[in-house]
C-alpha cells in the first residue's frame, strides 16, 4: 500500500525529525527535500501524479548528508531551514534559504546564498511565519528551548535566546520544541520528560522578544516523550491550535498517542488517538479544512516502524477510532517504514493529501496519496 519511492543511500532517515515538514502544495503539484543518491544532496522534487513518481529538478538544498530540513510555503516565498545534529560541529550550523518561484518554468530558484543563522547543530529546528511576516525558529539545545526571529529582512536574525518562562530551560537532551503561527500569535511548544509535561508557550506578534505566557498543554498522569507535531487553522479568529503528541504512559490502556487542542478559551484538552498497546510513535496532525476533518497519521510498531496508519475524525467533533486504524503505507518487502512527514499547510479538495516517509532498514522513500473530495 502506496508507492516505494527512490533510494536515500547513504543519508540516514531523512524524513525524520518528528516536528518537521518535508513537502508543501504549490501550482498544482506536490513537492519535496528528498535526499538525491547519485549527488549526494538534498534537493527539491516534484510529484508525477499520474506514475506516482518523484522527480529531482536538480534545485539544491543541502549538501550535507546528515541533515535534516523543515520547509515553509508561504505562497509566494520558500524558506528552508537546515541544520546537521552536532551541536559541537560548526559545519553542521543551522541555515537558512528562500526560494522564488516561476510558473512559467516551474521552478525554484535560491533569492540568496544560504545564510548561517546558528552556530553548530541541534535534534531538529522548527520554521514559521507570523501575521507581520516575521520568521521564527525554535529548537533545543543545552536542555533548554530556543527561539529566533528575523528583523529587518528575511536574512537579518536575532541572537538565539532562551524563552523566558518556567520549565523551558530544564529539559532532557532528549527534549525537542516546535514553533506554529495562530491567531496574531506565535506560539512555542516543547516535551519536558523532567516534569513528565508539554508545555505552550505564546507570544503576541510585534510585542517584545522577552514578552511570552506559558501553559501546561499535557501533564500528569501521563507526562511527556519526544513527539510533537503542531497545526493551526489558516485564518482561524478562534485560535485554535492542534498538536498530536506521544505521551510516557506504560500501562496497555494508556493513553499513547494524544491530540491536544488549544480551544477558543485558552485551556487546554486531550483526545486519546491510540492505547500503549497500539505501539504508535511518530505521530502527526494534519487539517482539511473543506471538509472540517482532521487526519492522523503513525507509525507502528514503535519504535522503528512497520507500516503507516491512518485515523480520521471531525474537526468539529473529535472522537477517534479504536485500534491500530487504517494502513496507509505497507509493504511486505520494507516492513520498516517509519517517520511519517507531509505539509505545514492545510489541506482541501484542490491539494488532496500526500504523506512521505522511509524505509529505514532497506533505504528507499514511500508515500501515498488520499483524494479529499469536496464537501
Amino acid at each position: 500500500m502506496g508507492y516505494r519511492g527512490p533510494s536515500y543511500l547513504p543519508a540516514g532517515a531523512p524524513t525524520a525529525d518528528k516536528p518537521q515538514s518535508k513537502l508543501w502544495f504549490n501550482d498544482g503539484s506536490w513537492w519535496a527535500s528528498m535526499f538525491a543518491s547519485d549527488v549526494q544532496e538534498f534537493h527539491i522534487f516534484r510529484l508525477d501524479q499520474a506514475s506516482q513518481t518523484w522527480t529531482d529538478t536538480d534545485t539544491l538544498i543541502d549538501t550535507r548528508n546528515g541533515s535534516k530540513a523543515d520547509i515553509l510555503w508561504n505562497g509566494s516565498k520558500l524558506y528552508v531551514v537546515s541544520a546537521g545534529q552536532n551541536s559541537a560541529v560548526t559545519t553542521d550550523d543551522a541555515r537558512f534559504l528562500r526560494y522564488s518561484y516561476s510558473a512559467a518554468t516551474e521552478t525554484y530558484t535560491p533569492d540568496t546564498f544560504a545564510t548561517s543563522i546558528v552556530p553548530g547543530g541541534m535534534e531538529a529546528i522548527v520554521l514559521a511565519q507570523d501575521t507581520l511576516g516575521v520568521l521564527w525558529i525554535t529548537y533545543t539545545r543545552d536542555n533548554a528551548v530556543y527561539v529566533s526571529h528575523t528583523t529587518t529582512s528575511n536574512f537579518v536574525w536575532t541572537t538565539p535566546y532562551a524563552i523566558p518562562v518556567e520549565n523551558a530551560a530544564n529539559l532532557t537532551p532528549d527534549d525537542i520544541s516546535s514553533v506554529v503561527a495562530y491567531n496574531s500569535r506565535t506560539g512555542v511548544m516543547w516535551s519536558n520528560q523532567n516534569t513528565m509535561a508539554f508545555y505552550f508557550a505564546s507570544h503576541i506578534d510585534g510585542a517584545a522578544d522577552m514578552d511570552w505566557s506559558v501553559s501546561t498543554a499535557l501533564g500528569a498522569p501521563y507526562g511527556a516523550d519526544d513527539h510533537i507535531s503542531l497545526k493551526s487553522i489558516e485564518d482561524d479568529s478562534a485560535g485554535r491550535v492542534f498538536a498530536a503528541v506521544k505521551t510516557g504512559a506504560n500501562g496497555p490502556n494508556d493513553p499513547s498517542i494524544m491530540l491536544l487542542v488549544l480551544e477558543t478559551d485558552g485551556n487546554w484538552t486531550s483526545h486519546t488517538i491510540s492505547k500503549v498497546s497500539n505501539n504508535h510513535t511518530r505521530p502527526m496532525v494534519l487539517i482539511d479544512q473543506d471538509n472540517r476533518s482532521l487526519h492522523m497519521f503513525a507509525s507502528a510498531p514503535c519504535c522503528n516502524g512497520g507500516a503507516i496508519y491512518h485515523k480520521q475524525t471531525s474537526l468539529d467533533a473529535i472522537l477517534f477510532p479504536t485500534g491500530l486504524g487504517t494502513p496507509f503505507m505497507q509493504s511486505s518487502g520494507d516492513n520498516c517504514i517509519n517517520n511519517p512527514s507531509s505539509t505545514k499547510q492545510n489541506l482541501n479538495a484542490t491539494t488532496d493529501l500526500v504523506v512521505i516517509a522511509g524505509a529505514d532498514c532497506t533505504d528507499f522513500y514511500f508515500h501515498n496519496m488520499s483524494d479529499l473530495a469536496a464537501p
